[in-house]
């Protein structure tokens, strides 16, 4: 799924706000393994397929530590012994986003040789952009696991603060210094981002209403370059407000909450799974208030993921409901099926999109491309019309200049 969008964001120019829609369902859908009920077999196994990264965990294989000294005691994490630390759990993603880092950082030394009116059109500044925007959207999507691992790791080393022994493994210290760093950048990463969107909102906003003048050609090439480069957080909504413009910031606010409240309500699964649903509908409702898409293809996409999280919170809290009544609710396996049903219809639909949008933004491409020749086409003809025009115009200027030096010779003759 998330290769067809690359592709088609590829032929695009750029990432769209669709991409992060779709990580983002995966990953609320995916983190609903952390809900501390009984999950069905079938859910279960989707949920670990859903949060693991294409790129296998090489990193955990140099933890030397006993397992068992590294299960958090609480909730879900002591239930289905799961280890507290960083490394453990995001080292995949991590290397997965090393590989966009390096990639990000290769596009950016081309920039470093060309000045910014040049980017804006150029081969160089546009996988730049491309690069830049890939990044950081995966950053935005990752945010869930940063936040979930980090304080897993943070809770694990207070309450293991007196055994001094396992702090001097190089692993260790290593996964904690690494699970803090990485929080601290993409939570930095994130601020920077609102605050460069909210920049680029108020000056929007201030051409609008005609506050400020016109701008040397200097300033108006960075302000395009800056609306270029943070396009992808912005360029799917509306400008009327400030909410619809920065709706994107919303949706990192509700990952942050709806993780927080996933880790922090371990010991109630009933209000865990009910606050889930709560936060899930007012969202909707947010959106549905607030109408920040500009076209309808990236509301649908939003409404629909967003409603599917729903159906998968409703879902576990029926069933956190009926096994607080019943521990031994034999049902369990027919409540996974129809979550892994709800899973497998949000997949469908996404691809089915990805691709939709991924033949169109190709589709406009080679359109594009092909207006573009004909155009070329149309000028070198107008331009070899033109020369053809003037050398004829040439030819008949020197005929009428030849005509009036006869005439003129002949005239002296006579006289």
């Amino acid at each position: 799924m998330s290769a067809a969008f690359t592709i088609s964001s590829f032929a695009s120019g750029g990432f769209s706000i669709n991409m992060l829609v779709c990580l983002l369902a995966t990953e609320y859908l995916g983190n609903m393994q952390y809900l501390n009920i009984n999950h069905s077999k079938i859910a279960s196994t989707i949920y670990v397929g859903m949060s693991s990264s294409h790129i296998p965990n090489w990193i955990a294989f140099y933890n030397t530590l006993d397992r068992e000294t590294l299960i958090l005691d609480w909730g879900i994490f002591k239930k289905n012994q799961i280890s507290s630390l960083y490394l453990d759990n995001f080292g995949d993603s991590l290397t997965e986003m090393m590989i966009y880092i390096t990639a990000f950082f290769l596009t950016l030394t081309f920039t470093f040789t060309s000045k910014i009116e040049k980017l804006i059109k150029s081969f160089a500044g546009k996988a730049y952009v491309t690069t830049f925007s890939f990044f950081l959207t995966n950053v935005f999507a990752k945010l869930q696991g940063q936040i979930l691992h980090s304080v897993m790791q943070l809770l694990f080393s207070f309450l293991q603060v007196l055994r001094m022994d396992q702090f001097v493994d190089t692993y260790l210290i290593l996964s904690l210094l690494t699970g803090y760093l990485t929080l601290s950048v993409a939570v930095g990463l994130v601020f920077i981002c609102y605050f460069k969107c909210r920049s680029i909102w108020e000056n929007k906003e201030k051409l609008k209403y005609k506050r400020i003048t016109a701008t040397n050609p200097i300033q108006k090439a960075r302000y395009k370059w800056l609306e270029k480069k943070y396009g992808f957080l912005f360029g799917d909504f509306k400008e009327n407000t400030a909410n619809q413009f920065l709706f994107g910031f919303w949706v990192t606010a509700f990952s942050s909450v709806y993780i927080l409240l996933i880790l922090g309500l371990q010991s109630v699964p009933i209000l865990q799974c009910l606050s889930i649903v709560v936060l899930t509908i007012a969202f909707i409702l947010f959106a549905g208030i607030t109408k920040p898409f500009a076209t309808k293809g990236p509301a649908f996409l939003f409404f629909f993921n967003y409603s599917c999280v729903l159906v998968g919170g409703i879902l576990n809290l029926i069933l956190a409901i009926i096994q607080s009544f019943d521990p031994k609710f034999s049902g369990i396996e027919i409540q996974g099926w129809v979550v892994a049903s709800v899973i497998f219809l949000n997949a469908a639909i996404n691809i089915l999109f990805s691709l939709g949008e991924m033949i169109l933004n190709i589709c406009q491409r080679l359109k594009k491309d092909k207006n573009n020749k004909n155009q070329q086409v149309l000028k070198k003809s107008d331009v070899r019309r033109s020369r053809q025009n003037s050398r004829q115009q040439e030819r008949i200027c020197r005929s009428e200049s030849s005509s009036d030096r006869s005439r003129s010779i002949s005239q002296t003759i006579r006289v």
